[in-house]
């Protein structure tokens, strides 16, 4: 079942990076909530609680503008708390940095670097799920990846025609 649920995500992630950034938010947190369910299931409490505060990140970062920096800092030192306090293998600091990695990228204002920024740790994230058996959840992240590099060749050709149409 947690493999369905890990599907679903993948197709809602997939669908955020053709959308507005307010849309992306939506979307994005419901996926996450569908990451940390397909977690739960499998018995994996560390991922759960780091993608539970990735949910809440989500939202409060990706909806507000202010004071950004102060709580870009506060979730990633919840993101080490939790990392700390609940460490089993070796795979955990993989997500751990992933996640790091995910929450610095609000730094960026610009969408659409934002959204280039989010390959290195998704490339995190599916090494993470396939060491840990998270297949469903892998395959949606692989996914996510992907829509992310299309959005970006999506991006360049529009822009490239735009240059030509304008000559």
């Amino acid at each position: 079942m947690y493999e369905v649920v890990g599907y679903l995500s993948a197709i809602i992630v997939a669908v955020s990076y053709f959308t507005t950034d307010k849309v992306f938010v939506v979307l994005q947190t419901v996926s996450n909530v569908l990451i940390s369910l397909s977690f739960l299931m499998q018995g994996l409490y560390l991922s759960t609680l780091g993608t539970a505060i990735a949910t809440i990140r989500t939202i409060t970062l990706g909806l507000s503008r202010d004071k950004r920096v102060l709580k870009i800092s506060i979730f990633c030192i919840l993101h080490a708390l939790v990392s700390l306090i609940g460490y089993d293998t070796m795979y955990d600091l993989i997500y751990l940095v992933g996640l790091e990695m995910f929450t610095l990228a609000f730094l960026v204002r610009d969408t659409h670097t934002f959204r280039c920024t989010l390959i290195v740790p998704n490339l995190l994230y599916i090494v993470y799920k396939l060491c840990v058996g998270s297949i469903g959840s892998m395959i949606g992240t692989l996914i996510e990846t992907i829509a992310i590099f299309i959005y970006i060749f999506r991006r360049k050709y529009e822009r490239v025609r735009t240059i030509q149409i304008i000559r």
